[in-house]
């Protein structure tokens, strides 16, 4: 028998995610980041697999504009229980109930969905019937009354906006769940910009015949703007603080009467009396208002309570955190006079250092003279010992392991030591780092890094063996400046005889200064959609400073990021460096110079392959490059993005001596020469499209990048793909 029905109206389940949600939430304990990405990658390649199941016991008809999967997904949970038993109606219901509103929300206002059982020779199965109807269009809305304000002003409260594609323009479709939350909205605003007894009518309706588009129509009653006219003040200690309690009147006065500004000004009371050591202060504030006039009147009666001075400093719930580290950072000591302002220098110094989850900063209860009363710092630790194991790609090293152990509260003084070794295909680096985030007591970051490391680069295999000793500190918000000693030991060997003679330096030691600028204004670390990144370096190499070479070294890096409509970003970036050699190298070793090409950098270029070769075609690098990027992003799903890009790179000077049937530079001078001459010059293109999926430890990427100018008698590829972890910049 077959049952033709329509679901029955019931409340909307709340809390429907789908399985990768819940998987993702179930993991999130766990420490390894493995696993995390493992899950998440298979999630990626083979999709809920619950979904693809399900299709076997459910069916549909009528739909174009979503696909089946799709339907299934928005019905989430309750196809899970639906698909338990086929005869479960109230779950189908609302499964039903679950399309209409994915529908609805899509703006096909007059959507429905049916079902019927059916019963064959595999089993009990479900057809679901759906009449998607006109996708409604917002054509018009306007606003009726008299207004105070532009309507474009007022449109911009109202959502239904739509855009597929880069540049795709902004159409709008009617979804009521949206206009009715827009209409809330406008009231709020009209209300916080002194309207208090506005009223916004249900809005009007006027479909087409065919009812694919709409014409919504909003009357709007204002009613008078209220605004501040008298600000009052009675109670204690009112005339030795009526300097701050005028400068908080001058601020009220004639500004639109909102419902928060009574808190405000209770607030602004209590802050100027708890500065001043009144911790108990109590304030009324009262509102009267006059319909007729739209003015309005402010009073602010005070009761100071006692004046208090901190008797004791108590410290609480540091179990692994030295007690003179927390006290080091209160700024309120035995006999001061408390001050709200210092109490929450203090939360803000202890929460900041990262060890607490939990901060405090109480007055206690008064001990005999109530005018005294101690101060008491309770602290919540996290967990200080981290254990990590992340696995990653790269398009050259390819398979890469990282493996490490770091403690973020070193003998319970705050500071970090870090122990990490990562293996590749390619070689391997270990490394050992101290941190101080309060150097000498100061807010200066010191860092004290040592690392080994062996990598077979693309011409010639490294070895380094070095230590620094670098100061960070802020200079202002997002600006901060990082001066450092680096020592290195250096060994290159499996050079070419060529390539050897442009460098004859392979054993050196490389002692330098550096001072680092960086400005860095973006909103995320992996995905930023709006801000930037610049950072100027200087490098400077000399014998005083126990190197076999001197040079100076010259990096600037900038990125910019500007967050389009339809969700898309633009992103622009500018790298560029210039090596000037001292009188006594007139050529550098090939692991001090500039490499261009790879995944990081022009992709349409394996990597370092981009730039001057020697005969036997192997990079040799250069004392200058320059890498221009301009990339379009967009995000189409939570974890899925697409990118389309543009690199522009070179390396400097672009032909190296041997290629150019020369020999090695005998001057200084003439390195330098050679090295500005070409210094804009030959930038190699390279365009392309990208594909990233966000895991937990990043994005992985896929790059398809062409050489629309490429070079055969240099064997450049016509198209490079890189796979690696990580955007491109």
């Amino acid at each position: 028998m077959m049952i033709l029905q329509k679901y029955k109206t019931l409340p909307f389940r709340q809390g429907t995610f789908n399985k990768l949600h819940t998987c993702r939430r179930r993991i999130a304990g766990l420490p390894s980041a493995l696993m995390l990405q493992i899950v998440a990658a298979a999630f990626f390649f083979f999709g809920p697999l619950s979904v693809d199941a399900a299709q076997n016991a459910f069916s549909f008809t009528g739909n174009t504009f979503f696909t089946s999967r799709e339907l299934l997904k928005a019905a989430g949970e309750d196809m899970d229980m639906a698909g338990d038993s086929v005869h479960s109606k109230a779950a189908v219901d609302d499964a039903a109930f679950g399309m209409e509103l994915f529908y609805r929300q899509a703006g096909f206002a007059f959507a429905e969905v049916g079902y019927e059982f059916k019963t064959n020779k595999e089993g009990n199965s479900i057809v679901f019937h759906i009449r998607e109807g006109p996708r409604v269009a917002l054509h018009s809305l306007e606003f009726a009354g008299k207004l105070s304000y532009d309507p474009v002003k007022l449109r911009s409260f109202f959502k239904g906006s739509d855009s597929n594609g880069f540049f795709a323009e902004r159409k709008s479709y009617y979804v009521r769940d949206h206009l009715g939350a827009s209409l809330s909205a406008l009231g709020k605003f009209y209300i916080n910009d002194g309207f208090l007894d506005v009223r916004v009518a249900d809005p009007t309706l006027v479909f087409t015949p065919q009812r694919d588009a709409v014409d919504v129509t909003i009357a709007v009653e204002e009613g008078p703007r209220y605004r501040v006219r008298h600000v009052d003040f009675s109670g204690d200690q009112v005339d030795a603080f009526s300097e701050k309690l005028e400068e908080i009147r001058h601020v009220l006065l004639e500004s639109p009467y909102y419902p928060r500004l009574k808190l405000l000004l209770q607030s602004r009371i209590v802050e100027v009396y708890a500065n001043a050591g009144y911790p108990d202060v109590l304030v009324d504030v009262s509102m009267n208002r006059d319909p007729a006039t739209g003015d309005v009147r402010l009073s602010g009666a005070v009761k100071s309570g006692e004046k208090v001075r901190i008797s004791e400093v108590k410290i609480r719930g540091n179990e692994r955190t030295l007690e003179n580290f927390i006290k080091s950072r209160v700024r309120l000591q035995s006999g001061e006079l408390y001050t709200r302002e210092k109490a929450r220098e203090t939360f803000s110094l202890l929460y900041d250092t990262g060890l607490f989850s939990r901060v405090d900063v109480e007055l206690g209860k008064a001990e005999g003279n109530t005018s005294r009363r101690p101060l008491e710092v309770s602290v919540e630790e996290v967990p200080v010992k981290e254990f990590y194991i992340e696995p990653g790609w790269g398009s050259y090293e390819m398979l890469t392991l990282t493996t490490g152990f770091e403690h973020k509260n070193l003998f319970g003084t705050g500071r970090l030591a870090r122990a990490e070794g990562k293996l590749t295909m390619k070689g391997e680096l270990f490394s050992l780092r101290f941190v101080d985030p309060w150097f000498l007591g100061s807010q200066t970051v010191a860092d004290v890094p040592f690392s080994y490391l062996r990598r077979e680069e693309p011409s010639f295999t490294r070895h380094e063996l070095g230590g620094s000793f670098m100061v960070t500190r802020d200079l202002r918000k997002r600006l901060s400046l990082t001066l450092g000693y680096h020592l290195k030991m250096s060994d290159i060997s499996d050079i070419d005889e060529i390539a050897e003679g442009e460098s004859p330096e392979t054993t050196y030691n490389t002692g330098s200064i550096k001072a680092q600028l960086t400005w860095d204004t973006r909103d995320d670390y992996f995905f930023p959609q709006n801000g930037e990144r610049l950072a100027g370096a200087v490098e400077v190499a000399h014998a005083g400073l126990g190197s076999e070479l001197e040079f100076i070294r010259l990096t600037l890096g900038a990125r910019s990021f500007f967050h389009l409509p339809g969700d898309t970003v633009l992103g622009l970036r500018y790298d560029t460096g210039l090596i000037l050699p001292g009188a006594k190298n007139v050529s550098l070793p090939l692991g001090e110079k500039f490499f261009n090409g790879g995944e990081n950098s022009v992709r349409s270029f394996k990597e370092a392959r981009l730039g001057p070769l020697d005969s036997s075609g192997d990079p040799v690098g250069g004392l200058g490059y320059n890498t221009i990027t301009m990339e379009l992003r967009k995000r189409f799903f939570r974890n899925l993005s697409a990118s389309l890009f543009a690199d522009f790179g070179n390396v400097t000077p672009n032909r190296s001596r041997s290629e150019l049937g020369l020999k090695p530079f005998e001057s200084h001078s003439d390195v330098i020469s050679a090295t500005t001459r070409d210094f804009f010059s030959d930038l190699r293109p390279g365009l392309g499209v990208g594909i990233q999926y966000f895991l937990p430890i990043g994005p992985a990427r896929l790059d398809f990048a062409f050489n629309p100018d490429n070079d055969p008698d240099r064997d450049e590829p016509d198209m490079v793909v890189h796979f690696s972890l990580g955007m491109a910049f």
